[in-house]
């Protein structure tokens, strides 16, 4: 608190941008049993960023967008960022209101984007700018609107003055979220897309080398009658998972002159 006060009044003094604010948490591994629980601080297995397995405590910091530090904390090893930014914003609104600050930008990963997080976003008068985990139904309707045919993206722009560098566009989405309206940014990116494209033709070719292999297999296995070929051929239809192929398959008699 002795730190969050002054360096907030340093930040006023020198004219330090104070809009947006970066937060987030890493863990240190430690070595020992540490048996004795103690109220202060839990030493225990958590999600780790160091070493799996091992008892850790964390730590969080939150800096301007130039990295210079405001606030930082020690926690125990198993807190979350579910549970740390909803608290940390809290105790951030709480310094920012000392010094009259409002409506700044809190920048933190996917975690952040839980209700807990968005009500402490709003109770300190902050706007929360987060990466939408995909899974999120939101999300997944803001992407299968990107993909449409007739959808409408920002023109095409780079931030490198090479020739070869990537090129980004977007566009913006609306939706509702545990009772909070969001506003979603789907971006594309021209490395990312290439790189997805190797990545496909890859697994195009490889399924296609599987399923040749096995229709040159299953297409050496003779039938007696037409009835067991086609129970076959609808099991061999079913069996083949294709994501870029169809798979069709044709029944033939063969007449065998046995003397």
């Amino acid at each position: 608190q002795l730190y969050s006060a002054f360096q907030l009044h340093v930040y006023q003094h020198e004219r330090i941008p104070m809009s947006v604010f970066h937060g987030d948490t890493t863990s240190m591994s430690v070595y020992g049993a540490y048996t004795k629980p103690s109220k202060a601080l839990q030493i225990v297995e958590g999600y780790s960023r160091d070493r799996r397995g091992a008892k850790q405590i964390q730590f969080g910091l939150i800096g301007n967008s130039d990295g210079i530090p405001l606030y930082g904390d020690v926690h125990d090893g198993n807190t979350s960022d579910k549970t740390w930014n909803p608290e940390v914003l809290e105790k951030l609104h709480a310094q920012c209101a000392a010094v009259k600050l409002n409506d700044f930008v809190y920048v933190a990963d996917s975690a952040a984007m839980s209700k807990a997080t968005l009500d402490a976003a709003k109770g300190a008068n902050a706007y929360l700018l987060t990466r939408a985990p995909n899974q999120l139904k939101i999300v997944k309707a803001a992407l299968a609107f990107a993909d449409a045919p007739d959808a409408s993206w920002s023109e095409p722009v780079s931030f490198v003055s090479s020739k070869e560098g990537a090129t980004y566009r977007w566009r913006a989405a609306e939706a509702e979220h545990e009772g909070h309206g969001l506003r979603l940014i789907v971006v594309e990116s021209s490395a990312l897309d290439k790189k997805k494209e190797n990545t496909l033709t890859r697994e195009r070719e490889a399924e296609c080398d599987r399923l040749t292999q096995a229709a040159k297999e299953a297409a050496q296995t003779p039938f007696h009658c037409r009835a067991d070929a086609e129970q076959a051929a609808e099991a061999f239809r079913e069996g083949q998972s294709s994501r870029f192929h169809q798979v069709d398959v044709t029944v033939r008699p063969q007449e065998i002159v046995r003397k």
